[in-house]
């Protein structure tokens, strides 16, 4: 029961009751007996009607007040309908009569409480609810549900402490309407396509009336922003908006050649169902919308809420959507399916996992290609209370952990289908939150909200990429690097691997320029394929004002030939390292083998003439084994590293002078450590980047 209400709630289809075929009273049971009135209560709470069944219940309870039992379904009906205040309160009601027999009141209630934002109250009852219900088969389930609650009371305060740089508007009556409004989408900036029911009043039909052959359904529309504000345009042309069925979360793949979106009609026998159906674009006009193939839409199961991304790892489209299938972590899940443009099929969905879905729902998933963002609703990770809008940086399974994007977008109400201008500044997003426009309760229904950034800030970086040359004389010079590649990664909070965002390229004068998202830590790699690599670590999580960070890279060419690595010292006739040695090599070698991991490097070592051949030798091995071994111990793999002593038999200067006499200037050039690039590791090319 608990996915299936969940699920309905989620799409904005089953739960506006005023649509049901139940949805109105029937007359001839009001007055019946109290044991048709139960009867016709729970047909309707499992027909998923609940205004009905709350009517049907409270006009139980005035013919037999005597029991009580009728206040768990009493409750759950309110709970369905989002009316939280009303459940509560039955759920009260009812622990104080019999607690015993009703557990799950107790679980339900908090629920409630965590909308009411009585977070203590809310963590006592479900203390309670896990201690008492054990031995039902569901039990380690319900366990697990109530410790994501917890954490979301636990969590709450903190939230609700932040400070935003937003202001929240409620879009006006020209956009929202009584009922639920939902799933908007950028068409560009100033126009976007959402779907609704556009009535102000109850609309009424009676499904098991054959003479009513059309009833009202959700359809496609959009909305245009004038001077500022959000105005309702018309209906969204296209072979999307269906009589027969409902439909919405509509989205746009990478070059807006197919429209993606969910349609929901009941099937034969009587279910509703949604798929994800698309239309493509061929010759200037969309084609009639087909299903996605069982890949995606799994027969017997709901599959919604599309959207499109773009697989870095595979160079292909993936599609993220949200479905009731079996094998999900709980409730809701967010899966994902990629294309295969030589098969020109979708592959068997996947889930995203535990990087992302909880024990309880995940939904209303919108990719941001240009940062590699998903934004989802969830009610599993802590949050403020009911489904918190959430974003992490990542791709197929690989996630960083989802950030709470706190007040005033989240409240203790339901946010769902958060959205993005391609700014930032400014966004959509749906919520039942008080002060909405409703039918029945203050919160039962959903409308459309923007938010906007009170003080608008922008974030970039932009520098050069330049060539290092060395001349004979080991001098360094720079210039500029023209169409150098430029890795840009997000890195993982937790374990600090890498993500990557995009690939971009420098100019024909070697510069860049780089939009950046608030809140994410950055590292960008620069490389080609004829230089060693250099990469840059930052942060954008602080960022209070708009900002340009200035930052360019140095490519050293690979060279066949050694280059020496100065200021590398040992104690006197041993192969100890100096700790002044230490630090030249921690800002020399390993920060290049850090930047490009898959390099082996030879470390040599070599002496000048003073000593006999074979122990200059002996030395000069122990001397770069020292070298690796420092290195091993700061993380550097010792399949990259290969030590080669060559004693006095390569000098790069004279030991002695023309005449005969000692020329300490060139011993000291000849007591010397080197390296040298001797070979690649296939296959690895990600940055490692190491705070």
């Amino acid at each position: 029961m608990f996915r299936v209400i969940a699920y309905r709630i989620l799409f904005s289809i089953l739960t506006f009751g005023f649509l049901s075929s139940q949805a109105q009273i029937d007359p001839e049971l009001i007055d019946a007996k109290a044991s048709y009135l139960k009867k016709a209560g729970k047909r309707s709470l499992k027909n998923g009607d609940y205004y009905s069944a709350i009517s049907y219940f409270e006009k139980y309870r005035e013919k037999k007040p005597e029991n009580y039992e009728i206040l768990m379904p009493l409750g759950d009906s309110y709970r369905f309908a989002r009316d939280y205040d009303s459940a509560a309160s039955k759920y009260m009601q009812l622990i104080g009569i019999d607690a015993e027999t009703f557990p799950l009141a107790y679980y339900h209630l908090a629920e409630m409480q965590i909308r009411q934002m009585l977070y203590k109250e809310a963590k006592s009852n479900l203390e309670t609810f896990i201690k008492n219900y054990r031995g039902a088969s569901d039990a380690s389930t319900y366990k697990k549900m109530s410790n994501a609650l917890i954490q979301t009371c636990d969590s709450a305060e903190s939230l609700l402490s932040r400070k935003q740089n937003l202001r929240i508007v409620h879009l006006d009556t020209s956009v929202n309407k009584a009922h639920i409004e939902l799933s908007p989408y950028y068409l560009e900036d100033s126009v976007i396509v959402f779907s609704s029911l556009r009535s102000d009043t109850i609309v009424w039909y009676n499904q098991n009336d054959s003479s009513n052959k059309v009833y009202p359904t959700r359809k496609f529309y959009t909305a245009e922003k004038r001077n500022g504000e959000w105005q309702f345009r018309s209906e969204f042309e296209g072979p999307w908006n269906d009589q027969a069925s409902h439909n919405g979360n509509g989205s746009y793949n990478l070059d807006s050649t197919l429209f993606f979106f969910t349609r929901c009609a009941v099937n034969s026998k009587g279910k509703m169902l949604c798929q994800i159906y698309q239309s493509e674009l061929k010759e200037g006009e969309w084609t009639e919308a087909v299903p996605l193939p069982e890949s995606v839409n799994q027969p017997g199961y709901n599959s919604s809420q599309p959207t499109v991304g773009y697989s870095m790892k595979y160079e292909a489209e993936v599609l993220y959507f949200v479905s009731d299938r079996p094998r999900g972590r709980g409730g809701l899940d967010i899966w994902y399916s990629e294309y295969r443009p030589r098969r020109s099929e979708w592959k068997k969905a996947k889930n995203l996992g535990k990087g992302i879905n909880t024990i309880l729902d995940e939904m209303t998933p919108h990719y941001d290609n240009e940062s590699k963002m998903l934004f989802f609703s969830s009610e599993g990770w802590p949050g403020i209370g009911g489904l918190d809008v959430f974003r992490s940086i990542g791709e197929l399974k690989s996630w960083n952990t989802p950030e709470n994007l706190g007040p005033p977008v989240n409240s203790s109400m339901d946010e769902l289908y958060y959205v993005e201008s391609s700014s930032g500044s400014e966004g959509l997003f749906v919520s039942n939150r008080k002060g909405g426009i409703n039918l029945k309760n203050e919160t039962c229904c959903d409308d459309l909200y923007e938010f906007r950034e009170i003080k608008v800030i922008q974030l970039a970086i932009q520098g050069t990429a330049n060539k290092v040359l060395r001349n004979s004389l080991g001098q360094d010079s720079l210039v500029p690097f023209p169409h150098a590649k430029l890795a840009v990664y997000a890195l993982q909070d937790s374990t600090n691997e890498t993500i990557l965002i995009k690939e971009i390229e420098t100019g024909a004068d070697g510069t860049y320029f780089l939009k950046l998202k608030k809140g994410v830590e950055y590292a960008i790699e620069a490389k080609s394929d004829s230089t060693l690599s250099d990469n840059f670590a930052f942060s954008t999580k602080k960022a209070e004002k708009s900002d340009t960070l200035v930052r360019d890279f140095s490519l050293y060419e690979i060279s066949e030939e050694p280059i020496v690595v100065k200021n590398i010292y040992y104690e006197f006739d041993k192969a100890d390292l100096t700790a002044s040695s230490t630090t030249t090599i921690d800002t020399t070698l390993l920060l290049i083998l850090e930047k490009n991991p898959s390099i082996i490097i030879e470390i040599g070592s070599h002496t000048d003439s003073k000593g006999t051949d074979s122990y200059n030798e002996t030395l000069s091995q122990k001397r770069a084994e020292s070298v690796v071994t420092y290195l091993i111990k700061k993380g550097i793999s010792a399949n990259r590293l290969k030590a080669k002593g060559y004693g006095e038999k390569v000098p790069i200067a004279p030991n002695e002078n023309e005449d005969g006499t000692d020329n300490p200037e060139g011993r000291a050039m000849n007591r010397r450590t080197e390296f040298k690039i001797v070979g690649k590791i296939p296959g690895v090319s990600e940055i490692i980047y190491r705070k």
